[in-house]
């Protein structure tokens, strides 16, 4: 029986995940069913893109990932399942899967329109429920994508934030500040190499408070002074700023799509 990811904007003070993972046990009840997030952000597409594409290498190659962060719910978007080189994914056909396609080979999409696949009655609100839990429960199940439905040509894609290079000084962007306050930027590592950025600093926008003075590159978070933030090879393979044991993201009000400039 196959491992089963969640990821959703839908929280935990609510029914909404619990009953999810009520549907999958009671159609696969052998499957390992585990959560990637349930914190995205409400409606924040980007977001939930960015959380599966970080946790989906770490997963068993063969696992059905189920992303529900659907502002387009009840509409005409397509409830999707992609049968890829590795997992599969199900979920809305709302450029979610953007990040995580990126470097998964797909080899077909297909409409889930089975009536076997999804509840006898579908509310027009809750299609985790009704639509992809059900799905994702039949293939960890041993059905092959292919029996979801009509076989589909195209996906929906997200146009992501790449950094902008004028001169020396590099424009980037947050794509995701976590739960330490660190805010994870769209220069990936392999592509910004240390030396490329040395001689640059951010501007951040701060707020009335405490301004803390940038240390440069740092190898790890201890290696950043109290009071001051660096600039980190993060596990993500993306830079990011952060302080040592306090929240950067609390002294600055650097939002996902304001430009970050790293200059000279």
């Amino acid at each position: 029986m196959t491992t089963i990811s969640l990821t959703t904007d839908f929280g935990l003070q609510d029914w909404y995940v619990g009953t999810m993972k009520g549907v999958i046990q009671r159609i696969a009840p052998g499957a390992t069913v585990i959560d990637i997030s349930h914190g995205v952000r409400q409606g924040d597409i980007r977001q939930g893109a960015f959380m599966i594409s970080q946790a989906l290498p770490w997963f068993p190659s063969d696992a059905v990932h189920v992303g529900v962060v659907d502002p387009g719910v009840g509409s005409s978007r397509r409830a999707v399942v992609i049968e890829t080189d590795g997992p599969v994914l199900v979920g809305p056909d709302n450029g979610l899967f953007t990040q995580a396609l990126r470097t998964l080979t797909v080899r077909g999409v297909w409409s889930i329109a089975n009536i076997d696949w999804i509840s006898p009655e579908v509310s027009s609100t809750f299609h985790g429920r009704d639509i992809f839990a059900p799905a994702a429960a039949r293939i960890a199940g041993g059905a092959h994508p292919s029996e979801a439905g009509p076989e589909l040509t195209g996906l929906q894609s997200l146009e992501l934030p790449e950094p902008e290079r004028h001169g020396k000084a590099v424009l980037a962007r947050v794509l995701h500040v976590d739960h330490f306050g660190n805010l994870i930027t769209s220069m990936e590592t392999r592509l910004f190499p240390a030396e490329s950025l040395s001689d640059l600093a951010p501007e951040l926008p701060w707020g009335t408070g405490m301004r803390p003075e940038y240390a440069g590159i740092k190898s790890c978070y201890h290696d950043i002074p109290d009071g001051q933030f660096g600039l980190i090879a993060g596990s993500t393979g993306y830079w990011e700023l952060a302080m040592n044991c306090c929240p950067l993201a609390g002294f600055c009000h650097q939002a996902p799509d304001q430009p970050l400039p790293f200059r000279p």
